[in-house]
């Protein structure tokens, strides 16, 4: 019985309510900056972008953040049967989708990488590819995102639900759920049913 509430424990998608708020917010956040654009005169539409920009790269953080916990969630589910871990890399299951979206890159791939690109790249050196970012570099360019793209975020944002509906962040949601919902679909052991 005790693995049996572990693995519902692990099912139940408890993250959707603290990434539904944060996102919630957000977006309420990127609405007051289109606001701000239609009031002022002084705040043009780089501005805006610039804005949006940081905004949009934490909702990729918070999105890879529940990605993570979907991949460790679906381990310990497997955990307690007698299926292979192994197969649940996170490499493999950014791959489960639906859909390519730029020459062969999953949406997944995409919101980790624009979210690792978010985080680091500060740190590289004029998108020089090295071990650690290669990975991260290769998905964003495949995308049509490179070292002269000016706002990479919305780039990526774009590419990912409609242009005229970017502060929208419930459709980034709505892909988080859809993939975790195919992924313990397609991972999860037939006798957790």
């Amino acid at each position: 019985m005790e693995s049996e509430e572990i693995r519902f424990s692990h099912e139940m998608d408890f993250r959707r309510n603290w990434i539904s708020t944060l996102y919630e917010a957000l977006s309420r956040v990127i609405h007051d900056i289109g606001q701000k654009l239609e009031e002022h005169g002084h705040y043009d539409g780089i501005d805006a972008l610039e804005d949006s920009e940081w905004i949009l790269g934490i909702a990729f953080i918070a999105a890879q953040t529940y990605i993570t916990g979907t991949i460790a969630d679906l381990k310990a589910v497997l955990s307690q049967s007698s299926s292979d871990t192994q197969k649940v890399s996170k490499k493999t299951l950014l791959l489960v989708d639906v859909i390519s979206i730029a020459d062969g890159v999953t949406p997944l791939q995409l919101i980790d990488a624009i979210a690792n690109y978010q985080k680091h790249h500060d740190e590289w050196e004029d998108w020089q590819v090295d071990d650690k970012n290669r990975s991260t570099i290769e998905i964003l360019e495949n995308s049509g995102i490179n070292k002269d793209t000016e706002f990479p975020c919305y780039k990526a944002a774009t590419l990912l639900w409609p242009e005229s509906r970017v502060g929208e962040l419930s459709y980034l949601l709505n892909l988080l759920e859809d993939w975790r919902s195919r992924v313990i679909r397609k991972y999860k052991p037939l006798d957790s049913d």
